[in-house]
């Protein structure tokens, strides 16, 4: 019964009019069998028949006037620093944005690994000079044992390639 109360008293404290059928009728029955949720019900047709009552009240055109100035004079003096924190949330928001998107960006693309074949690339300068640039995998230098009888490994495939570039 508190439940089915509360849910009642939080419906007539909005005007019959925002209810829905359905609504309605679970007020309409509640009210039949319960005072208290009656008494509230008066209470707030009270209250808006005094509200209606009351005479209707404008401002004078400088009563509108000094409103009016006061509302500019006290918005003039807090856009300088709204104007200056929207600025550092925006920065917040961009650097946020490409932080974002360069994680998302290099999670996304396959990690580089060198091949095998020589690699060809051509460099764009700023005074527009182009320098073809030719990488080529070379093996590391394996140093020799110095044990008798030993062998050295053969060299390890090209895991970690050193490249040596050409002109």
């Amino acid at each position: 019964m508190i439940n089915a109360c509360k849910r009642v008293q939080r419906l007539l404290a909005l005007r019959p009019e925002a209810w829905g059928e359905a609504e309605r009728l679970v007020v309409s029955r509640h009210l039949a069998g319960c005072a208290e949720c009656a008494r509230i019900r008066d209470i707030y047709r009270e209250q808006d028949r005094l509200i209606c009552a009351l005479p209707a009240v404008s401002l004078t055109a400088a009563q509108r006037a000094h409103v009016l100035g006061e509302v500019q004079s006290r918005s003039r003096r807090i856009m300088p620093g709204l104007k200056v924190g929207l600025a550092f949330l925006g920065a917040a928001m961009i650097l946020t944005a490409l932080a974002i998107i360069s994680v998302v960006g290099n999670a996304l693309r396959p990690p580089l690994t060198p091949t095998a074949s020589a690699v060809t690339a051509m460099v764009t300068l700023p005074s527009s000079m182009q320098w073809a640039v030719r990488a080529t995998p070379v093996a590391p230098p394996v140093t020799p044992t110095t044990t008798p009888g030993v062998t050295a490994p053969p060299p390890p495939e090209l895991e970690s390639p050193v490249l040596r570039f050409d002109r």
